[in-house]
């Protein structure tokens, strides 16, 4: 899985060497800029303060986008927050397929039972999560 962290000096260093640890490709930017431009190619962005901004502008920045942010500030959460927030991605993608199959009037079953035991497991991996720290 892709990450993308966006953050300056020693907490971005601290979350890359974290992620990588725990088996993600990951990716750094410094500058919103940078990070509007790589967000939509990667799974999930690790939002921290940029080197020209706020981490709330940087945020406000990624509404936009339909890849997931997780805070920087997770601590030892981090790559457990990171996977749930790919397994949101994944569902909301197999629920948006559902609702496409329901309109056109295919069977929506398969793509209801992709994003069941997508749910299933993101619950399974997040019972100890905060979430509050999920976006």
């Amino acid at each position: 899985m892709n990450v993308l962290v966006a953050a300056t000096a020693e907490a971005g260093r601290d979350a890359r060497e974290r992620l990588r640890a725990a088996g993600f490709t990951v990716e750094t930017v410094e500058t919103t800029a940078a990070v509007r431009l790589r967000a939509a190619t990667v799974d999930v962005v690790v939002a921290g303060p940029p080197s020209d901004g706020t981490e709330t502008a940087l945020v406000a920045a990624l509404t936009d986008t339909d890849t997931p942010v997780v805070r920087l500030d997770a601590g030892s959460a981090l790559p457990t927050l990171v996977r749930v927030a790919d397994y949101h991605r994944r569902y909301r993608a197999a629920m948006d397929e559902f609702y496409e199959q329901s309109r056109s009037g295919d069977d929506p079953g398969p793509a209801a039972a992709r994003a069941d035991a997508v749910r299933a497991a993101a619950r399974a991996l997040a019972g100890p999560a905060p979430f509050t720290r999920l976006l």
